[in-house]
């Protein structure tokens, strides 16, 4: 069902002049919401990532300048008032290699830390992390080069210094993609682990974002494909499956939960929140049985057991359907975003919503944002609790442009701030639009992120003890067809011998 606000489109002549008069109220009351950011008019493409509230009540919103799309030329940092308006924004990059920006998060002196990518040093592109002051100037970078391309999703704040999610896609065999690196305030590498190889069904997988959790754990979403496994048996066919990693403070992983791997399905995990201590909360767009994709609402605990699943919004004329962002305004309502479409051609058709619901999923109020189909980006709540929203939209210039809304909790545009407020008063001098180059400290990784071939003791055999039949896993299997496996018994007489016809993570050996 289509939400109410579409119902002023196919009003009857006979009450024009109500449709009229109500379109003139709402555009009067709309007035400052949404702020649009187009840098170049018609020549870029502008992505918002993030947005927080600074601790001026002011806005900072996290941004990439395409220009032109898909070249990355700028990571910037926009800041606005309390009602929108813009006041200054930062340009990190030179304009001839690639900058990018994936996450940056408050610091306590008033700066920010960021984490992302660029191909200064690397034409394939390195992961960056950025210390900027109080007056968005750079104390220090730091570039972790490595072969292949490979990039920084997500960083944390620590009691002692920084954690950081770093993607690695380079090397002969591509085993090792998820890393974490605990640095200290100067950037400096405390420790650095891998995660996801205890499992050798795992393949592909990307970590998305991360979490610290209430009692100090640390919170991996992404996805990986996994096979479908059912009774004990493992299909060769693989399923992109929502990933997490759980991991203790001191890097050690804990456990990983691909979601739905007893059944077809499909999905990602990017953010999640933790509603109270141990239970966690997550939205997707989620496929199960090879139907429509679909926005849907996961609940998990911290020992990796899946709660439930419910999906927030089903159209039977809907084709696709999706949801990235949630917020809990209290303790029985979370907000959420909501992109579906009717048809797959073209790409953006369709609808963006934002939507309320209690913690089961079950919608309590909508508000379509956009006749687009694209998902906001990111989520945040101001100082007196009110939703800021940031998302990507095409917008009358076709080129993709940043909208910012402010809503109270029933949804409406908020009103506007008439009280004086002072911004940026931690740096002692304005801050002033401009371009700064990053020069970075380049710390070569290939000691630690190496692709050599694996070890066999990543070997692994299951079910165990087993009675018919075992399944044997290995990451060398994966590269090379053709491979033998041997099993011995006590004696060490060999008994069964079986080739490895096709690649394959894993093969199923007889053994009644």
């Amino acid at each position: 069902m289509l939400p109410h606000t579409f119902n002023c489109c196919v009003m009857k002549k006979n009450i024009l002049l109500v449709y009229l008069l109500f379109n003139i109220l709402s555009i009067h009351h709309a007035q400052n919401w949404p702020k649009v950011i187009d840098e170049y008019q018609n020549n870029s493409f502008e992505f918002g990532r993030k947005i927080t509230e600074s601790y001026d009540k002011g806005y900072l919103i996290l941004a990439d300048i395409y220009n032109p799309y898909p070249f990355l030329e700028y990571m910037w940092i926009i800041k606005t008032d309390i009602n929108g308006n813009l006041l200054w924004n930062k340009k990190y990059g030179n304009g001839e290699d690639e900058f990018a920006m994936s996450e940056f998060e408050k610091c306590p002196d008033g700066g920010l830390i960021g984490i992302g990518q660029t191909s200064k040093y690397d034409s394939q592109s390195d992961p960056i992390v950025i210390k900027l002051n109080a007056c968005m100037q750079i104390e220090w970078c730091k570039v972790f080069h490595s072969t292949g391309y490979n990039s920084g999703s997500s960083i944390e704040l620590t009691n002692n210094g920084y954690l950081a999610l770093i993607r690695y896609h380079g090397g002969q065999y591509d085993n090792k993609r998820i890393f974490l690196f605990k640095l200290d305030m100067d950037g400096e590498i405390i420790w650095q682990n891998v995660y996801a190889q205890d499992d050798p069904l795992i393949w592909n997988e990307e970590g998305r974002s991360l979490y610290i959790t209430s009692d100090n754990h640390y919170v991996i979403t992404g996805d990986c494909d996994y096979p479908l496994i059912s009774g004990g048996d493992t299909s060769l066919q693989e399923y992109t499956r929502p990933l997490v990693i759980y991991v203790d403070s001191m890097g050690n992983q804990l456990w990983d939960m691909k979601w739905g791997y007893y059944e077809i399905s499909h999905g990602v995990f990017v953010k999640i929140k933790e509603k109270e201590p141990g239970w966690f909360y997550t939205v997707d767009s989620y496929m199960q049985a090879y139907q429509v994709e679909k926005p849907s609402l996961h609940k998990f605990d911290n020992k990796g057991q899946e709660q439930y699943l419910n999906f927030m919004f089903e159209d039977p004329d809907m084709v696709r359907g999706g949801s990235r962002q949630l917020e809990f305004l209290n303790d029985s309502t979370m907000v959420v975003d909501l992109c579906w479409t009717y048809t797959y051609h073209p790409l953006d058709e369709g609808y963006s919503e934002i939507m309320t619901n209690d913690t089961l999923g079950n919608l309590l109020n909508r508000r379509l944002m956009m006749e687009e189909y694209n998902s906001f980006r990111d989520f945040t709540l101001t100082y007196d609790n009110k939703i800021l929203a940031v998302g990507n939209f095409n917008g009358s210039d076709k080129n993709n442009d940043i909208y910012l809304w402010k809503l109270n909790h029933d949804l409406e545009d908020d009103s506007l701030y008439n009280q004086p407020l002072i911004y940026d008063s931690l740096c002692p001098h304005p801050i002033v639009s401009d371009t700064i180059d990053c020069n970075c400290t380049v710390v070569n990784m290939d000691e630690y992120i190496i692709f050599d071939e694996p070890p066999f003791d990543l070997l692994k055999i299951y079910p165990n003890p087993a009675k018919n039949k075992i399944i044997i896993g290995n990451w060398y299997m994966a590269e090379h067809a053709g491979c033998n496996i041997q099993i011995h018994n006590l004696t060490g007489k060999l008994v069964l011998q079986q080739q490895m016809i096709n690649k394959s993570r894993q093969t199923e050996i007889d053994i009644s």
